[in-house]
Parts: structure tokens; C-alpha cells; sequence
């Protein structure tokens, strides 16, 4: 145990899972939840490997070009593990896909949002010695997606507010989040960020709005619609 570094190291985390170091590279597109593995099976969609709570699947393109897609848990800390293990097998570039719940007027369940700020809400954070109120995102990849697709219908930048697994939005807090410009609210994308910046990897976020809170209404959809559209949103990128 270290007595000035609070992060565990990766390999102790993965040594009885008999997983490789470096035996991947490049781009993996990132899902959280296990709702998404059945839609990839359905899509034919190729089962590579599993460990841990983790499972990594290929696409094939012709020319013998592949794309990684990866499923792992939801909520700051649990992907924070999961991320952890996809930078140690080797993959140095991502981007995740989730949901999240607008705060904003304009937006409507379905519509995609490409994250430029994240705001620190949540307390993984921290442990990676990020002390700031957020964390901007705009790099190389978020450029690349923005070129991708920009021709959707519903596709905006925006900014968002992390929190914790299990606490809700206050009436309050929302108003407050609002005013400093935020967008919309998630679990992983603030600590995520802050792992990637701490370990020198590319990272972007795209949201698709599950729910809207605006004038205190709340108003949600069906999931499955929604983990269709963000596939379909990486399957334009990786086109």
C-alpha cells in the first residue's frame, strides 16, 4: 500500500482474471450497462473476451478494419475500476455513450449531446487530485465526432454535472446547475474525464437524454429506443 497514492493499481485489480497487458491499442467505444449486450448480440456483433464485470466485442469492417466496443458498469466508481482495466490492456483512445437528464428547455428525450465541460460533482474525482469544479473535454476525438455527426437531427455540444449513484436532483441544485450553464446531469463523465487526464489517454462522452427536469416536471421514455440511438450514433462515427 502507498502512503501518498490512493489509486490501486490496475494490475492488482486484474491479476487473477488472466488478462494480458497491452494486448489491445487504438479506439474503444464504451457502453455502460448490461442492457446493451443482448443488443449486440441481436446485431451479430462478435464476442472477443470477458473479465470482471467487463465484456469487449468486435466489428469487422471490410479491409480487415475492426472497431472495439466494450460494456462496463455504470456510476462513478464502478467505472472508474472498469475504465481502469480498458487503459491497462492497451486501448489509449474512447468514447462513451450513456444517458443522462437535461436540465434544459430546449431539449427533448432522444436528442444526442456531445460533451465540452464536466462539472465535479462526484467523489472519485478527487483521488486522481483533481481539485477543480470541472473539467473541460474538448480535444482531438470530440472534433472527429463533431464532424461525424453533425447532420443529425438533435445533436448539440453541451456541458454536464456529475453526481453520485443513489443521490437525486434537488429543486435547488438544478437551478444552481442551470445557472452556471449546465445542460444536463450523468454519473461517470467528470471522473472519467479525470482518469483519463491522469493516466494521458483521449477521451469523449455522447449522451442521449433518457429524462427532462424542467419547471419541476420530470418526464422519462422508453430505454430501448434510446440504446438504439446511440448505437446508431457510434456505428456513423465508425463509418
Amino acid at each position: 500500500m502507498s502512503s501518498n497514492n490512493p489509486i490501486i493499481n490496475p494490475s492488482y485489480y486484474l491479476k487473477k482474471c488472466n488478462v494480458e497487458r497491452l494486448q489491445f491499442s487504438g479506439l474503444c467505444h464504451v457502453f455502460f450497462n448490461e442492457a446493451y449486450i443482448e443488443l449486440l448480440n441481436s446485431k451479430g456483433i462478435e464476442h472477443v473476451i470477458s473479465f470482471k464485470a467487463i465484456k469487449i466485442y468486435n466489428i469487422q469492417y471490410p479491409g480487415n478494419r475492426k472497431t472495439y466496443v466494450a460494456i462496463i458498469r455504470n456510476g462513478a466508481s464502478l467505472a472508474a475500476i472498469d475504465f481502469e482495466s480498458l487503459i491497462y490492456i492497451g486501448f489509449t483512445d474512447f468514447i462513451f455513450y450513456g444517458y443522462a437528464c437535461s436540465i434544459h428547455n430546449g431539449d427533448g428525450i432522444g436528442d444526442l449531446l456531445l460533451i465540452n465541460r464536466a462539472y465535479i460533482g462526484e467523489g472519485v474525482s478527487q483521488y486522481y487530485g483533481n481539485k477543480n469544479k470541472f473539467i473541460n473535454l474538448i480535444n482531438g476525438l470530440t472534433e472527429i465526432i463533431v464532424g461525424k455527426l453533425q447532420g443529425l437531427n438533435n445533436f448539440r455540444c453541451a456541458n454536464c454535472f456529475t453526481t453520485e449513484a443513489l443521490f437525486m436532483e434537488t429543486c435547488e441544485l438544478v437551478h444552481n446547475l442551470d445557472e452556471e450553464g449546465v445542460d444536463c446531469i450523468d454519473m461517470e463523465c467528470s471522473a472519467l474525464s479525470t482518469i483519463a487526464r491522469y493516466r494521458h489517454v483521449n477521451a469523449a462522452f455522447i449522451f442521449c437524454i433518457s429524462d427532462v427536469i424542467v419547471n419541476n416536471n420530470w418526464s422519462c421514455d422508453t430505454e430501448i429506443i434510446l440504446r438504439e440511438r446511440l448505437l446508431r450514433s457510434m456505428l456513423a462515427i465508425c463509418a
